[in-house]
């Protein structure tokens, strides 16, 4: 008996249900959910065509914004103007890996990822505002933390991450019909 099997006797799930719908409450990580077209995919990253465009542009965004917070540390560090350049050095070391693990998390679908790419966008999108008066090309910045914080708000991305509205969502990821009994 393959472990496949045993998993699905396990959780009582029928074979004619189809992974990611056996309702025991684990979500996308469960290795039963991991099957596509009979193959498991590595690690918990479904296959690209599972993801909105909504996704893939908030995802792009943060990181495009999380690489150049990195670079910005960098040339902090080795700026050479002393102590406090170091500090803000180090500060945008961590902010950016934050931006960064955030990204990955939105990446790998998770729920924990939108939420501070979310804000960290919106954080962005201030920061760059503030110097856009000495600075005509942080524009640039700005548009594309706004367009990243949007992309990550639009309700694809909620379908994509599975966030459930009113407790219950049906398999097309629409709320189900009052009426209607759950598995």
């Amino acid at each position: 008996m393959s472990r496949l099997t045993t998993l699905a006797r396990q959780h009582k799930i029928p074979p004619h249900i189809p992974p990611g719908h056996c309702g025991c409450g684990v979500g996308r990580s469960h290795h039963l959910h991991g099957r596509v077209r009979g193959r498991r995919y590595a690690g918990r990253v479904p296959p690209s065509d599972h993801r909105p465009a909504a996704l893939v542009v908030a995802v792009v965004g943060a990181g495009v914004s999380a690489l150049a917070v990195l670079v910005l540390a960098v040339v902090a560090l080795f700026s050479g103007h002393g102590t406090f350049s170091g500090g803000v050095g180090v500060a945008l070391l961590v902010y950016g890996a934050l931006l960064l693990v955030s990204t990955w998390g939105l990446w790998s679908l998770s729920l924990f990822g939108r939420g501070p790419v979310l804000a960290l966008s919106l954080l962005n999108v201030a920061a760059a505002w503030t110097f856009t008066g000495s600075a005509p090309w942080m524009w640039a910045a700005v548009v594309v933390c706004a367009v990243t914080a949007v992309a990550a708000a639009l309700p694809a991305t909620s379908r994509a991450l599975h966030l459930r509205r009113n407790g219950d969502v049906s398999e097309a990821d629409e709320p189900r019909p009052t009426g209607e009994q759950g598995r």
